[in-house]
């Protein structure tokens, strides 16, 4: 069960004068106040945040996703290095080989989602490369798609 912690008025106006200036997030960071509940204050109270904190407050919830993302996949990253060296213990001392064949699905599932965070690519796409005609096709359009790759990130760069 959880108690229910009771604020005196001078931290709810607190929290409320900083909701308005700053927006929820900052607000319970300054005031230790959850923001569901600074929020619910100022919706009782009809306090609203100038335009100013409202586009302040979703910039800080578009850099708190980035740094949480990035984290994110380091972890999923450190996780699948652990999860091979564990396959590779149960491949060597374990009776039952399935053990190494699940450490290593959970792995390769990490590195994915590590790829997939970090803004790698998350599909390959395959050629037939028995056909010679197809094999020059596919290496056109590696060629293409590697051209503007290239001129993307120029003219990001030069941006």
């Amino acid at each position: 069960m959880t108690t229910r912690r009771s604020y005196t008025d001078e931290q709810k106006q607190a929290a409320l004068d900083a909701y308005a200036e700053h927006g929820p997030a900052e607000a319970s960071r300054q005031t230790g106040v959850p923001t569901k509940t600074i929020a619910s204050w100022a919706a009782r109270s009809g306090v609203q945040m100038d335009a100013g904190a409202r586009s302040s407050a979703v910039e800080a919830a578009k850099i708190t996703w980035e740094i949480r993302r990035k984290t994110l996949a380091d972890d999923f990253g450190r996780a699948a290095a652990e999860l091979i060296e564990h396959a590779r213990i149960a491949a060597r001392t374990s009776d039952r080989p399935r053990d190494a064949q699940a450490l290593m699905t959970a792995a390769a599932i990490g590195v994915d989602k590590a790829q997939l965070l970090a803004g790698g690519a998350t599909a390959r796409v395959e050629h037939d490369v028995t056909d010679p005609q197809a094999r020059l096709a596919a290496v056109h359009e590696l060629k293409e798609a590697a051209a503007r790759r290239a001129s993307g990130q120029a003219t990001e760069e030069t941006a």
